[in-house]
């Protein structure tokens, strides 16, 4: 196996770099990034290349840079006696980015996992209430964000007024967790294990709590988001968590949702839909066991 183009980056190969980088257009410089970051397996880059991006002319680069680089801040802290210090701070890329003159910029970089990151509160909940609101969206759409369980369930919980969110900013909110797919494969893995399944089970009771919409507004789709029929079709729970808001569930398309997310491990859910009192909620049953033992 060979040593490839940039395994090591002597004075030459970062002034080639520098060079191909200045003499590239938009397209091309992200491109010139990507290749650099995945020889580099996600680790940093050089400093003096990952500037270059960070005071890029073209916002499409700083875009890139703020949600895909990492590990961008270059200061480095000195320990000396039980006190430690910043020396160069200059080199923080991330505040950088996080003083960029577009707020899309800004928002980028809080979807960045090297930059914002940490579990619980102490981290997610500062995080949170120093953004605005099209940051928060970006939050909620971090890989890590799973990390912060409290400061979701406060936004899943319709009656929790501490963040000072509108009904239409949490239903946002929500809509971008959920979208989240690499926050949910994590948790569901987590769930596997025993680990998480307090947290979901805790989204769905919170849930089940939402004002139900109108059955026309659920089947046009009303934007943002539709609260608990999302929930109910997209989030995994265990089959104790779905039987127990099925039974008390009073809206029939709330019903289908909870159907729609069962598998053949969901028998008491399935039995309870099987003797339900509507005809849909019984045949998607039906539906669901004669799939689950094929």
């Amino acid at each position: 196996m060979r040593l490839r183009r940039y395994d090591i980056l002597d004075v030459y190969t970062l002034e080639e770099l520098r060079r191909e980088y200045t003499r590239a257009d938009a397209k091309g410089r992200i491109s010139l990034l990507k290749e650099l970051y995945e020889q580099k397996q996600g680790n940093p880059i050089p400093f003096d290349i990952a500037r270059l991006p960070v005071e890029d002319p073209e916002v499409e680069v700083r875009q890139w840079i703020a949600l895909h680089g990492r590990f961008l801040n270059y200061s480095e802290t000195n320990y000396e006696r039980g006190n430690h210090s910043i020396e160069r701070p200059e080199r923080n890329l991330e505040e950088s980015l996080k003083n960029d003159p577009d707020p899309f910029v800004r928002a980028c970089l809080r979807e960045n996992p090297t930059v914002f990151s940490g579990t619980g509160d102490f981290y997610w909940m500062p995080y949170f209430h120093e953004a605005t609101h099209l940051e928060r969206l970006a939050l909620m759409r971090n890989p890590e964000v799973w990390c912060g369980n409290k400061l979701i369930q406060r936004i899943f919980d319709y009656e929790n007024q501490e963040l000072g969110l509108t009904i239409e900013e949490r239903k946002e909110l929500i809509g971008a967790f959920l979208a989240n797919k690499e926050a949910l494969a994590q948790l569901e893995r987590w769930t596997e294990i025993g680990e998480a399944e307090n947290f979901l089970t805790t989204v769905w009771e919170l849930a089940s709590k939402w004002p139900k919409s109108p059955e026309s507004d659920v089947r046009r789709a009303v934007r943002p988001i539709l609260m608990p029929h999302v929930v109910y079709r997209y989030v995994q729970a265990n089959d104790k968590t779905k039987a127990k808001i099925y039974q008390a569930e009073e809206d029939r398309i709330c019903r289908l949702r909870i159907l729609e997310n069962c598998t053949a491990a969901d028998v008491q859910t399935l039995a309870l839909g099987m003797k339900d009192k509507d005809k849909h909620c019984r045949e998607m049953a039906n539906e669901a066991k004669r799939k689950a033992a094929q």
